[in-house]
């Protein structure tokens, strides 16, 4: 066990000992999580990474949903303990097929395991490799995005960006391939030009693709669909901020 899995153990158990000590003093047991929302989302200079903030909601036991992850939590640390001091690994599909095992903690789908490992990083401040937890091996490690992804978007791992077709405008090249190499800073980017004029014209000078003017971004307040969508982004945030404790979201909606 190398240091840093013995940080992971120790920092795992103090969260389940005073899970345990809660229920020892008649507490309903409860845990803090960074809460997921955008206002909760913040810029760290120092790594160039978007990370949580400081606003906080508890997770309790005071609902049979919330007493379920509980359970699935001290299951998923005693796992993931077992797994360090014995020197294995697992995939986080794996971990979702043990838990059938489980009885009343057993995941009912892999998004709800992966978030509750996500959620044992974040308080325990150590990263999921630190928990012998590996990704799938037969899975691929991409990501397929639309122009969504131009702005605001920081994955620090992504070290390669393929555009099926050239941007139409330079603004739009240079965001897009701006999301990789974020961290390494330097990335392989590869663009894949089609028969027509605008592609064929800057396959053959990519020079002026990247060189271009940069048009400031506008906002088109007509576009009822996209402020819709916002409005209804803005109210789900206000709901989870004005009580953190009791307005979760679910992991799954039905």
């Amino acid at each position: 066990m190398n240091e840093r899995q013995q940080a992971a153990v120790n920092n795992l158990t103090e969260i389940i000992d005073s899970l345990y000590n809660q229920l020892d003093q008649g507490e309903i047991p409860t845990m803090a999580l960074p809460l997921r929302s955008k206002k909760n989302i913040e810029f760290d200079p120092r790594y160039d990474v978007w990370k949580y903030g400081s606003l906080k909601t508890n997770r309790t036991a005071k609902t049979v949903q919330g007493a379920t992850m509980m359970l699935r939590t001290v299951y998923t640390v005693d796992f993931i303990e077992d797994m360090i001091r014995n020197n294995k690994s697992s995939t986080l599909r794996e971990m979702y097929y043990i838990s059938e095992g489980w009885g009343h903690a057993k995941f009912h789908t892999q998004d709800e395991s992966n978030l509750l490992a996500e959620d044992l990083e974040t308080v325990s401040s150590c990263m999921r490799e630190d928990f012998k937890l590996r990704p799938d091996p037969d899975s691929i490690n991409s990501l397929v995005a639309t122009s969504t992804l131009e702005m605001g978007i920081d994955i620090g791992d992504l070290n390669a960006e393929l555009n099926v077709s050239i941007p139409p405008l330079t603004s739009n090249y240079l965001q897009r391939v701006g999301r990789a190499g974020r961290k390494s800073g330097a990335a392989l980017i590869l663009d894949f030009a089609k028969s027509d004029a605008h592609d064929l014209f800057f396959f053959e000078d990519p020079q002026e693709m990247m060189s271009g003017l940069v048009a400031t971004p506008g906002c088109y307040l007509n576009a009822k669909d996209i402020l819709r969508r916002h409005f209804y982004a803005f109210c789900i945030d206000s709901w989870t901020a004005e009580n953190p404790s009791e307005h979760i979201i679910p992991a799954t909606i039905y």
